[in-house]
């Protein structure tokens, strides 16, 4: 039975599978926490034996943090999806992981590092106002 099939139970009449549709919301939510779990974890281990003052304010430990991030949650996002795409189609394993850890490594970009590049023309700005 394959999951295009519009008289299989549980598809609807667009072709989309129910069971595909909760397996894809639980996959989601499983990678979610599997990635923010073990990121958690590390960071408190890090934390606690590493004393990781080392990383603070400095750009290249938090880009290596943000490339280390992404591969994680986009490889195991991009794993656990592929299990619901494959069903509906041949999709190759290697190229969907890879398309689901380039969008996990911009927005790790955008969220660490909100203010940067800033422009040129802007001056700093001062954490006081002169007054004369």
């Amino acid at each position: 039975m394959a999951a295009t099939d519009p008289d299989a139970p549980g598809v609807s009449s667009s072709g989309w599978d129910t069971r595909l549709n909760w397996l894809w919301i639980l996959y989601n939510a499983v990678a979610f926490v599997v990635v923010l779990t073990a990121t958690a974890a590390v960071a408190w281990i890090g934390a606690d034996v590493l004393h990781l003052d080392w990383a603070r304010g400095r750009k290249l430990s938090a880009l290596l943090v943000v490339t280390l991030g992404a591969l994680a949650f986009g490889g195991v996002l991009g794993a656990l999806q592929w299990l619901v795409i494959s069903e509906r189609g041949p999709v190759p394993r290697n190229r969907w992981i890879v398309a689901n850890v380039g969008p996990a490594y911009w927005v790790g970009c955008l969220s660490s590092f909100p203010q940067w590049p800033r422009p040129r023309t802007q001056a700093p700005v001062s954490a006081a106002p002169d007054r004369v």
